[in-house]
């Protein structure tokens, strides 16, 4: 091994090129070295030939035969290293000689091959060999090949490396594969690819021909959209006769719909099912909920290859759990797909499970991320929970900015946003003014649990028991756990015991003391729709006087 001279990384001994940034080593070598004419003994630097008698000194120095003759000591120079890598190349052509019958090709480096042209013009299904580095310019240009295997460890595809191969139809892409060049792809008329995200540069019309395919498909939809719909029709046939499956689903739309062609649904399924099986997100979305038998598994399908909908629409499934299991680790892929494509209420939900480690792990500094996305643009929960990070100090502590935040959230009538404002304003929580108790209760209309429960106390406090139940009872169904047990004491002394003991126990299994013992009360002693159960009741009252509980 030795390094890079610009960037001093390692490569190959015999590496013509720094694979990590690109520079020249062979050039720089050749500048730098001084070299000694075997015929006439002249002393030079660079080049290939000798400037005094003409003598080719490159390939003196490659002929292995040649150099075995001549004691380069003699010029004040050790050749020896060049000579080894000489001889390491010339052995490993022999040996990948079979492997790369059917190609021109060229050393790059140590193990490391290009290349250069595809000369088997018989064998249709070709196999890159493993050591290849590179596929060249022009290498496949209008051969007749139908499927390529591309290996592990291949970096780059050249100019028009694969341009007019009219018969191509499947290629891989190996995860190492970081560059393809202009017009790589170009006119290859049945090949349909996905570019995969670990290649970094990609040069211009790589793919198709844009007079006949690519555009003809978006010039369709551009005059669909404009309700051209008899202009459009003629493209999309055009694009589908060409296999191109986004045209072969917008076909089935217009025999579905019936734009500008008779509405026909046979017609419309056999190009929508045609769609579907060449995998167009959109067929499969269709697809999966047709004649009312829904498929998950397709939707599912359309959102892996990238269906926003379906995707918003598979994560909304997981996070309920309708129709199917709740799952939250599942859900939390669904969003994250679809706040990549830039979904600003995929990017709420995605932060909202980050803070709260749901389907993923916690990572508050990732959601604070997301969170600012969705706040940028107008989410209130976002813009709450952007005001909370920064009053935190998980998105760097800024008390300004935060109720910055707070206040729009609060203006969007966002209510945790409404209360926060609300009780950083309030004097005394214990006496509150008039027009505090107003705000209150408009926030607790809009559904926010704490403001519900403190409107509760409110009339709590003014023994109107009929309107705090009221209150204490929709905060209680929202989970909140101090207004079960104040919403079950309150139905008890009004004599609905049935639903007492129900709240008492809520009460209870989320750990309030009081409502511990008023379970073992209900339980011991014989109520209306309580069965009696010494035993249950026994181990309540224990359970309260553990957490000192004086009645227990």
């Amino acid at each position: 091994m030795k390094q890079c001279p610009k960037c001093k990384a390692d490569v190959s001994n015999t590496a013509k090129f720094c694979v990590n940034c690109g520079f020249n080593i062979k050039k720089h070598e050749e500048e730098s070295l001084i070299y000694f004419c075997s015929e006439c003994g002249a002393k030079f630097s660079g080049g290939k030939f000798c400037p005094l008698c003409g003598k080719n000194i490159e390939k003196d120095i490659k002929n292995s035969s040649i150099v075995d003759e001549i004691d380069f000591s003699s010029y004040g120079l050790d050749f020896s290293q060049e000579v080894e890598q000489v001889k390491q190349i010339n052995t490993i052509s022999n040996k990948i000689k079979e492997e790369y019958k059917s190609f021109e090709f060229e050393v790059y480096g140590e193990d490391e091959y290009i290349i250069t042209k595809y000369i088997d013009v018989y064998q249709n299904e070709v196999v890159i060999p493993k050591n290849t580095i590179s596929i060249g310019k022009q290498a496949f240009e209008g051969t007749f090949i139908t499927s390529v295997k591309l290996n592990e460890g291949l970096k780059s595809i050249g100019k028009r490396a694969f341009a007019n191969c009219k018969y191509l139809k499947d290629i891989n892409f190996p995860k190492t594969l970081d560059k393809i060049d202009d017009e790589a792809f170009f006119d290859c008329e049945q090949l349909e690819i996905k570019i995969p995200k670990t290649v970094t540069i990609i040069g211009k019309n790589i793919f198709y021909n844009p007079q006949k395919y690519v555009d003809t498909f978006k010039s369709g939809l551009e005059l669909f959209n404009k309700g051209d719909y008899s202009e459009a029709f003629k493209l999309f046939k055009k694009s589908a006769d060409k296999k191109n499956k986004d045209a072969m689903y917008y076909i089935g739309v217009y025999y579905r719909k019936g734009l500008g062609v008779k509405c026909d649904l046979d017609k419309a399924m056999e190009y929508i099912n045609l769609a579907a099986k060449n995998k167009q997100p959109q067929a499969l979305k269709e697809l999966a909920s047709t004649n009312n038998d829904f498929n998950i598994n397709l939707l599912v399908e359309a959102a892996d290859l990238g269906d926003l909908d379906s995707q918003l629409i598979v994560a909304e499934m997981y996070y309920n759990g309708n129709g199917i299991t709740k799952n939250y680790k599942k859900a939390y892929k669904y969003y994250l797909l679809a706040a990549e494509q830039g979904n600003l209420s995929a990017m709420n939900i995605v932060s909202r499970m980050l803070d709260k480690g749901m389907g993923v792990k916690k990572d508050y500094f990732e959601a604070s991320e997301w969170a600012l996305k969705a706040a940028r643009g107008d989410i209130p929960e976002s813009q709450y929970r952007m005001g909370q990070y920064l009053e935190n100090g998980v998105a760097g502590y800024d008390l300004t900015k935060a109720f910055e935040w707070y206040t729009k959230a609060a203006k969007a009538l966002y209510p945790d946003a409404m209360f926060r404002l609300w009780k950083d304003n309030v004097k005394d929580l214990s006496c509150l003014a008039n027009d505090e108790v107003d705000e209150l209760e408009k926030i607790a209309d809009l559904g926010f649990a704490e403001a519900q429960f403190l409107m509760g106390e409110e009339y709590f406090d003014t023994y109107a028991e009929a309107d705090a139940i009221e209150w204490y009872l929709k905060a209680a169904r929202q989970g909140h756990i101090m207004a079960m047990n104040k919403c079950a004491i309150l139905l008890e002394k009004n004599y609905d015991y049935e639903e007492a003991y129900k709240w008492y126990l809520k009460a209870a299994n989320n750990g309030v003391p009081y409502s511990m013992y008023k379970v073992g009360y209900f339980l011991y002693y014989k109520r209306k729709s309580v069965k009696e159960d010494t035993n249950d009741a026994y181990d309540w009252y224990l359970k309260a006087a553990k957490k000192k509980e004086p009645n227990a």
